[in-house]
């Protein structure tokens, strides 16, 4: 139940965000972009890099501090550095990502196209974001040069995001069309993937419970994220695996919709993993959602997949032994 209680705060915590979102961009030294952040109550670097759609790995070494003996404190200031998975300015993001508007602030005066080639943009696309923009812009103007790309799954600024006036162009990836005798004849409400809660044992399998519950979730196949998983295998120069016991957490999520979600410490948060039955063959895809380290320290266990998963395997009792295969850059 304590376990419940604490992934539950660390998800919900979401909703109850409150503190403004960071959108100047600065330079460092050498010329690369990143926001201040002032660190609030209970936060640390998993917390932030969640956020902030980073690696806690790369938010550390930024500030240079070490991530497994630096501890963050209230008020602290500290630099997210801005790079491919957190910045966007063109091109494609998948349908979890939303962006919020960044804006540079002119310590001259200077001309747009100026400002377009020192952020590696266009005119054009500078003018689409910015309304009323002048080619002549004075000092202490503040231009939007980019947006910060956020997973609406996992980070509380998502929120905060925004229309822009050029939209991105958003790869959709397309769910699977299945439904069951009880869906065709009552339409289910949508699960909330964000709260993970204790489910009533009346709406969802218990896998307690020791018959085979492969048949029990609304969505029948290996997961929604099965296609993120191919293109990051696609775009990776290796993989790596590990075995284990795997357990359930209780979720509202993936009975309809096939969004798992697995807890494992040594995985890059937001990494797409395939999950493997190592005696029935089974898989399912799914996506790391935090570290074991954040939510359930010195437990002992290996991995810890959202129910709806958990059943999808078609298992029988509380854990089992599983495979995860995940990519790496």
């Amino acid at each position: 139940m304590r376990f419940f209680i604490l992934i539950s705060g660390l998800l919900l915590g979401i909703n109850s965000f409150s503190q403004s979102v960071p959108s100047d961009i600065f330079m460092d030294n050498q010329s690369n972009l990143y926001l201040e952040y002032t660190v609030g109550a209970k936060e640390n670097f998993y917390s932030i890099g969640r956020m902030y759609n980073l690696s806690p790995k790369v938010i550390a070494p930024y500030n240079k501090l070490d991530l497994a003996t630096s501890g963050l404190a209230i008020g602290q200031k500290i630099k997210i550095p801005l790079n491919a998975s957190n910045f966007w300015q063109s091109g494609t993001r998948t349908a979890e990502e939303v962006i919020i508007p960044l804006y540079y602030k002119l310590n001259t005066q200077t001309s747009l196209s100026s400002i377009a080639k020192q952020f590696n943009t266009g005119a054009a696309e500078l003018k689409s974001w910015n309304q009323d923009v002048d080619n002549d812009l004075k000092k202490d103007t503040r231009v939007i040069v980019g947006f910060l790309k956020v997973d609406k799954n996992l980070s509380p600024l998502a929120s905060k995001a925004a229309p822009v006036r050029k939209d991105p162009d958003v790869v959709i990836t397309p769910k699977p069309d299945v439904k069951t005798k009880d869906q065709d004849q009552k339409q289910q409400p949508k699960p909330d993937d964000n709260k993970i809660v204790k489910v009533d044992d009346k709406k969802s399998p218990d896998p307690s419970v020791k018959k085979d519950t492969s048949v029990t979730t609304g969505y029948l196949g290996e997961g929604f994220f099965k296609s993120e998983y191919e293109a990051q295998l696609k775009a990776s120069s290796e993989t790596k695996s590990g075995n284990g016991k795997c357990s359930a957490f209780k979720s509202s999520s993936g009975w309809s919709d096939g969004k798992f979600y697995l807890i494992a410490d040594g995985i890059e948060r937001g990494t797409i993993v395939l999950v493997k039955h190592t005696v029935t063959g089974k898989i399912i895809y799914a996506k790391v959602l935090a570290s074991l380290e954040e939510v359930k320290p010195n437990s002992g266990e290996k991995f810890i997949l959202s129910e709806a998963g958990f059943s999808q395997l078609g298992v029988k009792g509380n854990d089992y032994s599983v495979e995860i295969i995940w990519a790496v850059e």
